[in-house]
């Protein structure tokens, strides 16, 4: 990937924000934008768009950045790639817990409850 592919695919997260931030979502969801743009954060900070660390993302965003993560490993649909099973999903997103790029409290929390699986752990 070049890094203008790479600058391209992570607009999306900043046109994401700015494109709902003209919603008039109601009382209650007016942090939708920043949510929705925030998923691709990651708690060493090395995520996008903003590069927030650990304590900066919402809690909201590492729980939609672990599902996904999960449903993209794991999707069938994708043209480019063939869709891993749970389990080598699981793997992954254990490394990824490993260097920090997830929440490991979280990961840990899905794994345990088998959120990712037929059966919890």
């Amino acid at each position: 990937m070049t890094v203008k592919e790479k600058e391209i695919i992570e607009n999306h997260a900043i046109m994401t924000k700015k494109i709902l931030q003209h919603v008039p979502f109601p009382k209650g969801l007016t942090n939708v934008p920043v949510l929705a743009s925030s998923h691709h954060e990651k708690p060493n900070g090395k995520g996008y768009p903003d590069h927030l660390k650990d304590n900066d993302i919402p809690l909201q965003s590492k729980i939609m950045a672990i599902a996904d993560i999960f449903e993209a490993l794991t999707a069938e649909d994708r043209p480019y790639k063939r869709g891993l099973s749970p389990e080598e999903a699981m793997k992954i997103l254990g490394q990824m817990k490993e260097k920090n790029e997830i929440d490991p409290d979280l990961f840990d929390l899905c794994k345990k409850c088998g959120i990712f699986s037929s059966r919890p752990e």
